[in-house]
């Protein structure tokens, strides 16, 4: 589910501001749980 949001994120949601400062996150979701 996080990928899905992140993926979402990175086209420009605005629901999770905190991963619009990692632009590639989408590229690492994997990582995305560190971020979080």
């Amino acid at each position: 589910m996080i990928r899905d949001t992140v993926m979402i994120d990175h086209i420009g949601s605005t629901d999770i501001p905190g991963l619009k400062a990692q632009p590639t996150i989408s590229c690492v979701s994997d990582e995305a749980y560190y971020f979080l």
